[in-house]
């Protein structure tokens, strides 16, 4: 009964120390305090971008009330892509690729 008591309390000293709650990044889990922004908005910033950069829109270059407000604006859905640093000729090599592997 003693060896039960005292393997339910070290138990219990694990799971304590080894939780912990994770702490939230404040500037990605924020919302934009503001309505999110119109489609004539948003299509005004890619056309100036278009026309400054005379290349395609790259949403990495868009700030947070963008990417939020095309999120509202879209059913809240949204596709995130991924390719290894070393990756070359992906646009290419799309039918040949096998995402399964380890480097994908």
């Amino acid at each position: 009964m003693r060896l039960q008591s005292l393997l339910a309390l070290l138990g219990l000293v694990v799971l304590s120390l080894g939780c912990s709650k994770d702490s939230l990044d404040k500037t990605l889990s924020s919302l934009p305090a503001s309505d999110p922004m119109s489609r004539a908005e948003m299509d005004q910033i890619v056309e100036k971008f278009l026309h400054e950069q005379n290349t395609p829109f790259r949403w990495e270059t868009a700030d947070n009330r963008m990417l939020w407000s095309a999120s509202v604006r879209s059913d809240s859905i949204m596709s995130l892509g991924y390719k290894p640093a070393d990756a070359v000729n992906v646009a290419q090599r799309l039918g040949l690729i096998d995402t399964r592997t380890e480097e994908w």
